[in-house]
């Protein structure tokens, strides 16, 4: 473990810090997260965090349940030295790998959050909550614990050197297992726990009664397909509402007929299940395609999606992984061939043209990546990061604003071609929207029953839009 735990070392070393700014956003979005039902533990599993080693950088996968509503906080690897934590709730959140030296969490709420391999040297913690939480392997030397809750903590391999834990609540399930407690103060409060025995109501494998009073499940019978030889169809068509089902796991998994295999197929309208199977044989005289789907009972259909589900975050976290690995060739991208810089970047283009990937986390580096490359004419990968940007641009409005800031920021530096075509595309873009906005205020104006107070504030915006109208222009 010493020698990944020296790889992710050396990538937290080098990372710029998150602004407040930044953590604020992220915090809010994950705020929506825990108050939509993203918070607690997993009762099929009994866990809230499985972690595990890619390519020597640790990752956490969350287990509990799922949010309907914002998004989960996940800053693995981040450098958090900036930030304000004190008083703040940051239950079951991402946390692997931060660092966060000096800084002060007292009262925080950290509850269920998975904050292994992190180093938080000479922080202060007193008076936080922290249950349910996994420390492994971190460093934290000089902290200051005093009065926090340990209930069910575990600080495996910890290293606690010259800690004070005076009035630290532990129970027995707290786990010290290896760790370090060299000069450090165990003034610990120990609590006796009962635990509760958690009864998950037991349900037959039977059909999803609900799906007869879908508008869409209930024209389906329980086992329908279609059946092609040559290309043309040799059964009866497929039903017209089967189209309305969606698949699990999108965009990973999906309904391709290139090749035999298997989906899990869901209503959006009543939540039943159906096991779509594809198969295809290669024939001289004609080729033979076979669709098969199959309702599934209410435990086999969840089943399916929860490993469908787990799958598909294992999925992104390697390909996260092997992001992070790409971007620390990039930060010396001047040194890259055109072959070294097509490799670099592949991940990140491919990834998220064909499987959908977020790419947010890799932007700003991608982003300097491209102002800093070695500028061939005729024979140049530069344009292979342009087209990772621009389609990243495409995915919504707020991309296109982001990539503008971040290339604007970097005054008094000459864009490489690739960079100033991305500027003139993202400037158009803005221009456009706010055009719109214009004419959509501009219609508002002309209405004959808007108060004078309402009159003014529009045409306050209006001329706020044709001023940034100007500036882009």
């Amino acid at each position: 473990m010493a020698s990944d735990y020296e790889t992710m070392i050396k990538f937290r070393e080098r990372q710029d810090p998150l602004s407040q700014d930044e953590f604020d956003k992220i915090l809010k979005e994950h705020m929506k997260f825990i108050k939509s039902g993203g918070a607690g533990v997993n009762l099929k599993t009994r866990l809230l965090w499985k972690s595990w080693v890619v390519k020597k950088v640790v990752f956490g996968q969350y287990l509990g349940p799922e949010g309907t509503d914002g998004k989960q906080i996940a800053l693995s690897y981040n450098n958090l030295e900036n930030i304000k934590f004190d008083n703040i709730s940051l239950t079951y959140a991402d946390l692997v790998g931060v660092r966060c030296r000096k800084n002060s969490f007292k009262k925080t709420n950290l509850t269920g959050s998975i904050l292994i391999d992190s180093n938080f040297t000479g922080s202060s913690f007193e008076g936080a909550n922290l249950s349910k939480t996994d420390f492994s392997r971190s460093i934290m030397v000089d902290c200051s614990l005093r009065n926090v809750n340990l209930t069910d903590a575990d600080f495996e391999n910890v290293d606690l050197t010259g800690a004070d834990l005076t009035g630290a609540i532990i129970t027995p399930e707290t786990n010290f297992k290896g760790t370090i407690f060299k000069d450090a103060v165990k003034d610990f409060k120990k609590v006796q726990t009962t635990k509760k025995n958690i009864k998950t109501k037991k349900t037959k494998h039977t059909l999803v009664k609900s799906y007869m009073n879908c508008s869409i499940c209930k024209t389906l019978p329980d086992n329908y397909g279609a059946y092609w030889k040559g290309g043309d169809l040799q059964s009866k068509p497929m039903p017209a509402s089967a189209a309305k089902l969606e698949v699990v796991g999108a965009p990973i998994y999906n309904k391709s007929t290139s090749y035999s295999h298997t989906v899990i197929q869901r209503c959006p309208e009543c939540g039943t299940c159906y096991r779509w199977q594809f198969e295809y044989e290669y024939l001289v005289g004609g080729s033979e395609d076979e669709i098969d789907v199959t309702r599934l009972s209410r435990d086999e259909g969840e089943k399916e999606v929860r490993k469908i589900i787990l799958d598909v975050r294992m999925q992104y976290a390697q390909l996260r992984a092997e992001g992070v690995a790409k971007l620390q060739l990039l930060k010396d991208v001047k040194k890259l061939d055109n072959e070294q810089l097509h490799d670099a970047v592949n991940i990140f283009h491919h990834n998220q043209l064909v499987k959908s990937f977020d790419i947010s986390y890799a932007i700003k580096h991608l982003v300097e990546a491209l102002i800093n490359h070695r500028h061939i004419k005729d024979d140049c990968n530069g344009q292979y990061i342009y087209w990772t940007l621009s389609e990243f641009k495409s995915k919504n409005e707020k991309n296109g604003e982001k990539l503008l800031n971040l290339i604007l920021s970097h005054k008094g530096k000459i864009f490489p071609p690739e960079v100033q075509d991305l500027v003139k595309e993202c400037k158009l873009e803005q221009l456009e929207k706010l055009t719109k906005k214009v004419k959509i205020l501009e219609e508002k104006l002309r209405s004959e029953n808007l108060e004078m107070e309402d009159y003014k504030r529009i045409n306050r915006r209006i001329e706020q839009l044709y001023k940034k109208i100007k500036d882009f222009s």
